[in-house]
């Protein structure tokens, strides 16, 4: 009854809080664009200035319109909650002389997470729904009729985008955006009152003269209107390209640039469209080299050797394919990756870029920058880079993927974006992984004499169909410690649910918060380092004696094998100030014995093995510091052996840990309020159980494998157990 009770109450908490989802209209681009060509008529030998000029408009009743502009703030701000629904109309007006093409654009423009109670971390984003409809000039008659009239709704984090024509004067299109909370939605956006999660909603609107506005010399005299130097058209690009000099910028004009690959001549060079399709381009180890607002098609991709195996061909869009080094300075921006004939599934090792710094002998491996792209294909990768060459050339520039969204809901990719044998710094931002995760290892030169730094930002992993993919894999980052990782704010869906910042293990690829510290190596025989405060040490496999004086403010993590074991009490007696250790053994007569709580230290996947009648025994030592926020938090944790919290310390917490006794006593006592977390307990006949000395033992879905937990709570006990 009091399980069922602390549901309600906590479902009520949500309810009652206020979430703030605001829309803001970005980038709204209305009345003469800056893409505006002239339009001739000869009929009269006079020459009149065309005008291109698009509104937006939104209303809530489909009757009264109002103009959108960046302060138009369209929702209610009513109560979110499950089953909430908004619907805001929008009308998209053609009130200019020329015909246009728009794409309205809907995306989380930015997002405040919220946190749990639990501290988990979560984005609103990931739980409200919606959908935009075509055609809508009435309105809804209640929220009902407006979510039965959602096809295939999906969360507003996955964005959307209409492209379309309006070619004449008057002519207008209608859409209803119906925004929901699923009835299905509970506990799990439940925020802790303080860290409340919003969401500002972005719509943008952007127009260009439509590509065969007609006259006297016919539709195509103004191609594209791109802001180039030069335009080419499917005919005439080699001959542009073989005339092109450094500097020149290229504008592709409306076409199929099919069966051909667009081989980069020069240094400096932009490629630029709006509406061309293409197959293939051949960076060719130049520098400077743009590409902005392409479409390239899975139909004809073009092979490249892969470096790292010489034989197998990976099919691709845009390659490196020539010369001893990589691109420097390549910049992919707002450029989409589609399949427009459906057959990316049936290629084999297809990968829309990949790029390859092959064995140079000068130089450096230097920056690639991919933004605001969209990669809509079945692929083996998405983004492919590989860098073989010398690891102690120091790179110049970074590799920055930022706000580009890979993958969709009806295509599976496991590793969407790769980076291999990596010498520059690479910043991973505010991207959406769709069906994809992120594999980045660095080069594997120890010795190196400049540091690696790896920044994973506010990723949102989204999986549909395979949940057990690890989200993040950073791999033999161990053996670089002058590598620097942040990995924080990233959201996923599935596998590793809470990301805030990970160092990986290269064995098990887990997930470690270093918050950017400096990692040190640690080896039996130089222990004496881990005095040093605010640093992360990663130790080796073996036997590691008595715990030494850890700095406080670091995080130990152990490898597969790190024990800190001896005869005599192996965290005994040590005073841990805001500590954390994570895959650690301690084991000895007593695991730990007086042990000293100062902050907050946390063990996570460790276990402590108390032998003979020793205890697990923690406490608050009189060590000058205030002890009222002590607390101490265990996770995936094991306790084998008389486990015991001293009444100093404020907090304790389990989640998910297992207890059972050491083959003469086992149990768990604590002398302050304290929770356990879906924790199971083994303890056989005879060795103990769960005894509250003061204070509170909260038990939520918790275990006992040798009956029930009445069965293994002390009756007399003169604290309390709630369950």
């Amino acid at each position: 009854g009091v399980k069922m009770n602390n549901i309600k109450l906590t479902k009520k908490a949500f309810l009652a809080s206020l979430v703030a989802l605001v829309l803001c209209f970005a980038m709204l681009l209305g009345t003469t664009y800056a893409w505006f060509t002239d339009s001739v008529s000869s009929a009269n030998n006079i020459i009149q200035s065309g005008n291109l000029d698009v509104e937006l408009y939104w209303s809530k009743d489909a009757t009264n319109w109002e103009k959108v502009d960046e302060n138009t703030n369209v929702f209610s701000g009513e109560l979110w909650e499950p089953g909430y629904v908004e619907v805001v109309y929008l009308k998209v007006a053609n009130e200019g002389s020329l015909a246009l093409k728009y794409k309205l654009g809907v995306n989380v423009e930015s997002e405040i997470q919220g946190k749990k109670a639990d501290g988990q971390i979560f984005k609103l984003s990931d739980y409200i729904e919606f959908d935009v409809i075509d055609d809508v000039n009435t309105a809804y008659k209640d929220r009902s009729e407006a979510i039965a009239a959602v096809d295939k709704g999906k969360v507003i984090s996955a964005g959307y985008s209409k492209v379309t024509a309006l070619e004449k004067k008057g002519d207008t299109d209608y859409l209803a955006m119906v925004v929901y909370m699923p009835t299905t939605v509970g506990n799990e956006v439940n925020h802790d009152g303080i860290n409340v999660p919003s969401i500002n909603l972005g719509i943008s609107l952007v127009a260009t003269q439509l590509s065969y506005e007609e006259d006297s010399y016919g539709k195509d005299y103004d191609m594209d209107a791109l802001p180039c130097d030069v335009i080419a058209t499917p005919d005439t690009i080699d001959e542009v390209l073989a005339n092109a000099k450094e500097g020149d910028v290229i504008g592709l004009a409306n076409g199929e640039y099919y069966d051909m690959s667009i081989v980069i001549p020069q240094n400096n060079i932009t490629l630029i469209s709006n509406t061309a399709i293409v197959d293939h381009v051949n960076v060719n180890g130049k520098n400077n080299v743009k590409l902005i607002g392409l479409t390239f098609d899975a139909y004809a991709p073009h092979a490249v050797v892969d470096p790292k195996n010489g034989e197998t061909s990976i099919l691709s869009n845009i390659t490196s394919a020539e010369g001893n080094k990589g691109p420097e300075n390549l910049q992919i921006i707002d450029c989409k990756f589609g399949d427009l004939y459906n057959v990316s599934a049936g290629l084999e090792n297809y990968c829309p870029i990949a790029i390859y710094d092959r064995q140079r002998v000068s130089g450096a491996s230097n920056g690639v920058l991919i933004d605001g792209c969209t990669f809509e294909t079945n692929a083996s990768y998405y983004v492919y880079m590989y860098y073989p060459g010398d690891p102690n050339i120091s790179p110049i520039g970074d590799i920055v993927i930022k706000n580009n969204t890979f993958g969709n809901v009806n295509t599976s990719v496991s590793t969407a974006l790769y980076i291999g044998g990596t010498k520059n710094n690479v910043s991973v931002v505010g991207n959406t992984f769709i069906n994809g995760t992120i594999v980045i290892t660095p080069h594997n030169n120890a010795s190196c004499t400049y540091s690696l730094k790896m920044s994973i930002i506010d990723n949102n992993f989204i999986n549909t169909t395979d949940e057990t993919n690890t989200v993040i894999a950073l791999r033999n980052f161990h053996s670089l410690p002058k590598c620097s990782v942040t990995v924080k704010n990233n959201v996923a869906n599935y596998g590793l649910s809470e990301l805030s910042a990970p160092y990986i293990n290269d064995k098990s690829y887990e997930c470690y918060d270093i918050n950017g510290q400096e990692i040190v190596a640690v080896e039996i025989g130089n222990t004496s380092v881990l005095s040093q405060p605010n640093k992360v040490y990663y130790l080796s496999a073996g036997d590691y004696g008595q715990v030494p004086e850890i700095g406080s403010g670091s995080i130990v993590i152990g490898s597969e094998g790190t024990v800190f074991a001896t005869h005599l009490d192996s965290l005994s007696y040590k005073v841990l100030d805001n500590v954390t250790f994570k895959n650690v053994t301690f084991s000895g007569n007593s695991a730990s014995y007086g042990t000293a709580i100062n902050g907050t230290v946390t063990f996570e996947n460790c276990e402590f093995n108390a032998s003979a009648n020793g205890y697990i025994h923690f406490n608050n030592a009189d060590t000058g510091k205030d002890t009222v926020s002590d607390s101490v938090v265990f996770t995936n944790c094991k306790f084998s052996g008389w486990t015991v919290f001293g009444k100093d310390i404020e907090k304790v917490e389990f989640n998910k840990c297992y207890f059972t006794d050491n083959g003469r006593v086992g149990g768990l006592r604590n002398y302050q309020n304290a929770v356990a977390n879906e924790c199971t307990f083994s303890y056989a006949v005879g060795m103990g159980g769960i005894t509250p000395v003061e204070g509170t033992l909260t038990l939520n879905d918790c275990v006992n494998l040798n009956g029930s937990l009445d069965d293994i709570i002390d009756s007399s006990a003169s604290g309390s157990v709630i369950k």
